[in-house]
């Protein structure tokens, strides 16, 4: 079964650790865009995109899931679930 997993803040990216631990497949991930983060605003990941970039999992990150290109890219992966 291929897994789509969307999530955002820490106790997501902890989720996300345990399923890919258990050797479930995760076929990509969605995040919220980066934000900036500090005095200098530098845009940082979520918790949950560090994840997946360790996990060499393919990220998606949209301003809004509404958006047509969103919907095409999810569609794109064919996840079961």
């Amino acid at each position: 079964m291929k897994i789509a997993y969307f999530g955002t803040p820490e106790h997501s990216a902890y989720l996300l650790q345990k399923i890919l631990d258990e050797g479930i497949e995760v076929v990509f991930v969605v995040t919220n865009p980066d934000k900036p983060r500090g005095r200098k605003k530098i845009p940082s990941p979520s918790p949950v995109k560090e994840v997946a970039l360790k996990a060499n999992l393919p990220v998606l990150q949209f301003p809004s899931m509404k958006l047509p290109q969103a919907i095409q890219a999810v569609q794109n992966y064919q996840a079961d679930l």
